[in-house]
């Protein structure tokens, strides 16, 4: 197959400043965006070439799974990863962090960002209408930011822990449970300290 034109250049050149600057891969939409494309599927072309040319990684099924292939030759795929267990969370208190950290083999296909990830347990059941039980591994990415409709885990007043989707809406922050039972919160801006974002639960059957 033939070499990487110059707009796929552009392209992967994009997506490896943008890894450095915010820690994940953009979405096809902010690549559609960014160079003006008329569709998404004109980024999935590009994508789908750029994967076969051996000069991108795309995790099927995955939302911001693009990985750049350093100098086009693929790397060693690391099939799993420890990541450090911080802590104990439980909604409404305190997240509580080991003494001494211990750690906890993952796949590394759920990581973005492994240099930042990092693990809670989830403590009670006072996260349960988030579908997250006693004993399940939170694995989360380590952001102040985060996007709209992403899982953040984020402390309210600085000691009151929530796990909940984000949705910033001026000097407020409104956040939306899974059970649809409840209203959702709405708490002011500068209550609020984003700690990471939920990229994913582990839970064992033992």
């Amino acid at each position: 197959m033939k070499g990487v034109t110059p707009r796929q250049q552009e392209l992967l050149t994009y997506i490896t400043d943008f890894i450095a600057t915010h820690h994940y891969s953009p979405s096809y939409r902010e690549i559609m965006q960014h160079f003006n494309f008329t569709s998404i599927g004109t980024v999935s072309r590009f994508i789908h070439v750029l994967v076969n040319k051996g000069e991108l990684i795309s995790e099927k099924g995955c939302k911001r799974s693009l990985k750049p292939i350093k100098n086009g030759a693929q790397k060693e795929i690391v099939s799993e990863l420890s990541l450090p267990l911080i802590g104990k969370i439980s909604a409404g208190h305190p997240i509580v962090l080991f003494s001494r950290s211990k750690s906890l083999t993952v796949p590394s296909n759920l990581l973005h960002a492994p240099d930042i990830t990092y693990i809670l347990q989830a403590e009670g059941d006072s996260l349960n209408d988030e579908y997250i039980a006693h004993g399940d591994y939170l694995i989360v990415e380590a952001r102040q930011e985060a996007q709209p409709g992403e899982t953040v885990v984020a402390l309210i007043n600085a000691h009151e822990a929530i796990v909940k989707r984000f949705y910033p809406e001026q000097a407020f922050v409104r956040f939306v449970g899974h059970n649809p039972q409840h209203q959702p919160l709405t708490i002011k801006e500068e209550e609020i300290s984003i700690q990471g974002v939920l990229i994913g639960v582990l839970r064992f059957y033992i």
